[in-house]
Order: structure tokens, then sequence, then C-alpha cells
């Protein structure tokens, strides 16, 4: 398995933030500096294909995220959980919860 995808699929499934040394739990061919370097990497795939979504840093580790841009579109359904309403005071939203 290719370590963006790791990265990726841990960060995906996560429904709290994760620092880089949780996430090098992953893999141990994953280390803090190579998952900053993907995290980095992805954002810009991400960026350059027009994505909904990014992985920003938190105070309490990485999360993926829908772009702050896009929250007036997300208010309009209810399945949105009540913390949201704190994410977008912090200019984030979440791209997915329980």
């Amino acid at each position: 398995m290719n370590p963006s995808q790791i990265v990726e699929a841990v960060l995906f499934a996560s429904d709290a933030p994760l620092n880089a040394e949780e996430i090098s739990r992953a893999d141990e061919n994953l280390n803090e500096d190579l998952i900053e370097h993907i995290i980095g990497e992805l954002n810009i795939v991400y960026s350059e294909s027009g994505r909904a979504f990014e992985i920003r840093n938190l105070a309490e580790g990485y999360q993926i995220l829908t772009r702050p841009e896009l929250a007036p579109y997300l208010e309009r359904f209810d399945t949105i959980p009540k913390s949201f309403s704190a994410c977008k005071e912090a200019s984030c939203t979440p791209f997915k919860k329980e």
C-alpha cells in the first residue's frame, strides 16, 4: 500500500483529529516528517483538482474537513451535527461525522 493512501485512509476514517505521531502507528514505514510531507502533497492534489475538502491542522491534530466556503450549503441539512456550529466559528466545516 502506498503511504499517501494509508495517511488519507486513517484521516478519512477517524472521527477525531489525529496528530502525526498517532497517524504513524498505522504503518512502520511512516514517521512524523513523512506524514507532514504527505499531508502537504495531498492538500495540493485536493486544491488542484477542486475538491470540496482539505486536511487541516487543528490544535488536536489533522482532520479532513470541507472547505469553509461550502458552509452555507451544508447548513441546509439536518444531518450536520451540532458540533458543526463550533467548527463553523473556527472557519472549518466537518467533512463527515457519525
